[in-house]
């Protein structure tokens, strides 16, 4: 591997400075990434959990020579097979975490959500009644709740207090990815009446969310009331990671640093880096023939990524180097991560150890060996 002369850096300086600014446009910190350009939309993918992790520790110039079969499916398909790792989530070989947990991505979900759907029983059906609900959440991700005393779900809750809520991850800018793909978590519990000392804070946060309920927040046909969670239900997407959580758990966590903004970068990345995508995927997955790739997912630990080949698609994380703490970090971090994969895919200079890299969904139908 060559190592870049400072002619060869100020070239490259002058050819991939200018993205840097029009990426994200907001400044950064000494960083030079690659010319950016649009990203095609992702289909819908048949996704399990994978049995194993990647962390994908060899350099490009050795990820061939991986032992046993791996080196030949990936003469034959492109892809290195992933080999046995710690479960997703953890972090590899003792070092931190890549992944949320999915106790924090449950919570990420009902903070950045702000509607859902409110399940109570209908006694004069006999049958569960779903309707629509706005909602905010307390210090410990209980939502609160506006409700009118005409409403049919109060009229219910009135008989029967045990409810549950299903809230769903808002989609990205171009809603490039199906429903069923993205995260969602259940909250079945019972209905609690506010605190009179909570509720002069709960009306000011409420009507900021809710502009219009500005007046209702003091109308005495409106009232407010908490889902107390008993028991919490997370899907991280089409057929991946469902689990029950501890409702403990699921209180303690916090929102993801990124909640609030992954959308919009996420929408940024795919509309704009499709080669950068494509080159993270060959030097850090060891995938040659990708077909599409989308990011789903930033967080202050890594970024998500469903990779196509053929018929066959997968979902796989790739973990930040440095921590993140605020946005402007996690946008460095993409940035000097773009810029790492193309300067390996150049031939440039850069240690062998790979950003950490785990495939933790796979596509169900590939065979099984």
């Amino acid at each position: 591997m060559r190592r870049p002369t400072l002619s060869s850096w100020v070239a490259v300086n002058a050819l991939v400075l200018p993205a840097v600014h029009a990426f994200f446009s907001a400044p950064l910190r000494s960083l030079s990434p690659p010319p950016c350009r649009a990203l095609s939309s992702s289909p819908s993918s048949r996704l399990q959990a994978a049995a194993t992790v990647s962390p994908t520790q060899a350099s490009p110039s050795t990820a061939s020579q991986n032992s046993g079969g791996n080196a030949a499916q990936q003469q034959q398909t492109g892809r290195v097979e992933p080999s046995p790792s710690p479960p997703a989530g953890d972090g590899i070989g003792g070092a931190r975490p890549i992944r949320l947990s999915l106790s924090e991505r449950a919570r990420t979900v009902t903070y950045v959500a702000t509607a859902a759907t409110l399940g109570t029983f209908s006694e004069a059906a006999s049958t569960p009644f779903g309707s629509y609900v706005d909602y905010i959440l307390d210090d410990k991700g209980w939502p609160v709740l506006l409700l009118s005393e005409q409403s049919l779900h109060t009229q219910n809750i009135r008989v029967n207090p045990q409810v549950s809520l299903f809230v769903q991850m808002p989609r990205s800018g171009k809603a490039d990815a199906a429903s069923a793909a993205l995260s969602r978590v259940t909250l079945i519990g019972s209905i609690v009446p506010v605190e009179a000392e909570e509720l002069p804070a709960i009306r000011t946060a409420y009507s900021i969310v809710h502009s219009y309920s500005e007046r209702l927040v003091e109308s005495p046909k409106f009232s407010f009331c908490k889902l107390k969670p008993e028991r919490v239900y997370f899907v991280g997407g089409f057929g991946v990671q469902s689990k029950w959580l501890e409702v403990s758990d699921y209180e303690a966590a916090v929102p993801d640093v990124l909640a609030h903004e992954m959308a919009r970068i996420v929408a940024r990345i795919n509309q704009e880096h499709e080669p950068e995508l494509r080159l993270m995927c060959r030097h850090f997955l060891g995938a040659r023939d990708v077909d599409q790739v989308t990011a789903t997912t930033v967080d202050r630990l890594g970024i998500d990524l469903r990779v196509t080949t053929g018929e066959l698609t997968d979902e796989y994380r790739v973990g930040f180097r440095e921590k993140v703490v605020s946005t402007e970090d996690a946008k460095s971090e993409l940035v000097k991560m773009f810029q790492e994969a193309w300067e390996r895919e150049h031939d440039y200079a850069w240690t062998d150890e790979l950003p950490p890299v785990i495939r933790y969904a796979e596509d169900i139908l590939r065979k099984k060996g």
